[in-house]
């Protein structure tokens, strides 16, 4: 059973975004801010460039893998 739950676990955090979505995301702030300020503001822009389906995806289909992890027993989420 436990392996059975891994595997759903890891299926379904297979449907994030892939590694180059989120390495060119990355990029885009891979200069240290110099201020908190800095800092808040470029969160602010990467939360209102992420289009809102992506984000309701995301909300609606998190709660069923996290569950699957903590009754596994293991791994971790990114």
């Amino acid at each position: 059973m436990v392996h059975l739950l891994r595997s759903i676990c890891y299926r379904r955090l297979n449907n994030l975004p892939s590694d180059d979505a989120r390495n060119s995301s990355s990029r885009k702030n891979s200069k240290p801010h110099e201020s908190i300020k800095s800092l808040k503001k470029a969160i602010k822009k990467a939360w209102d460039e992420m289009p809102d389906d992506l984000v309701k995806r995301v909300v609606d289909n998190w709660s069923g893998p996290l569950q699957a992890c903590i009754d596994a027993e293991g791994g971790y989420i990114e």
